[in-house]
């Protein structure tokens, strides 16, 4: 069977709708922001930027997902993918993103990972 790893954050519902307007009234972090990785390096700590995240990932069950991630989720399962959603967020949110998912999108996947590295998921 055919695999399909989609990331959350960012692609399933709007982090940045959550972190941006937090990372603009503490550090000044502008509205539009650069989108290489280590961007919020120019405003803030690491473990500033990570605080404001996790607080994120606590709040996203109360936020929907991106139009469309249902239609994604259909399209794929049409065309025989295992859907595996994963996360860079701290595993203890697994559960949590799990409950969001099975609330706001089609049943069709199949798994959920949350932790620090996704690379294990793709093979060579």
């Amino acid at each position: 069977m055919k695999k399909a790893i989609i990331d959350c954050d960012g692609t399933l519902w709007d982090l940045h709708a959550l972190i941006i307007p937090e990372l603009h009234k503490r550090y000044g972090v502008p509205d539009e922001y650069p989108t290489e990785w280590y961007w919020y390096r120019d405003y803030c700590f690491d473990d500033e930027f990570f605080a404001i995240v996790i607080d994120a990932h606590e709040r996203q069950i109360t936020y929907p997902p991106f139009d469309g991630a249902d239609k994604l989720f259909w399209t794929l399962h049409g065309l025989g993918y295992q859907i595996i959603v994963a996360s860079h967020r701290r595993p203890h949110f697994t559960y949590q993103l799990a409950r969001w998912l099975e609330g706001n999108l089609p049943w069709v996947w199949s798994g959920v990972y949350a932790g620090p590295s996704k690379h294990f998921m793709i093979e060579p």
